[in-house]
């Protein structure tokens, strides 16, 4: 083999190898930064917690498998921004997280056994039905955010919900999905 047909080989093998490179770096997006502020107020502004919550964005490392939490018994919504790769998909774990708040203040045990028994759930398992998908809480924060962002439910298998139930959570009024 002469030189300039190895040397043209190798060249070819190491732009294949930077360009799959590029490749895998383009699959899998950087985190979001945990500290900029401009983009943490416009996330923070799509919706807002209810009166006695407290939000908090965390740049410390995320739970395993976990972009946000709504801590229920201290009243707050953290949020790992570093979690996400995107300003769309932090903005759906943040109101997410928002809906479980709005749960907690706004809605009775009647509210949530009314919501479960028109998803076919059981209302008991509210907040601890063994598959995530399987809880009232979690299929009524999907709901929530959907309505709310205007956008169809990511991260379960749901249509985006009609006028009148979206009218119906937003106001705040009755609750069926």
């Amino acid at each position: 083999m002469s030189r300039t047909i190895a040397a043209a080989l190798a060249a070819a093998s190491i732009g294949a190898g930077l360009l799959a490179a590029a490749s895998i770096a383009h699959a899998s997006p950087s985190p979001l930064p945990c500290d900029d502020v401009h983009m943490v107020r416009q996330v923070a502004d799509t919706v807002a917690l209810p009166d006695g919550w407290t939000a908090v964005w965390s740049c410390d490392p995320a739970p395993a498998g976990v972009a946000g939490q709504a801590h229920l018994v201290d009243r707050t919504v953290t949020v790992w921004p570093a979690a996400h790769t995107s300003v769309d998909d932090l903005t759906w774990t943040w109101a997410h997280e928002v809906a479980h708040a709005w749960d907690v203040a706004t809605l009775s045990d009647a509210d949530r056994a009314a919501w479960a028994a028109a998803w076919g759930l059981d209302a008991d398992l509210w907040w601890s039905a063994p598959a995530w998908s399987d809880r009232g809480a979690e299929r009524w924060a999907e709901t929530w955010t959907a309505c709310h962002l205007g956008v169809p439910p990511q991260r379960l298998d749901l249509d985006m919900p009609d006028t009148t139930t979206c009218t119906q959570m937003t106001d705040r009024q009755e609750l069926t999905p």
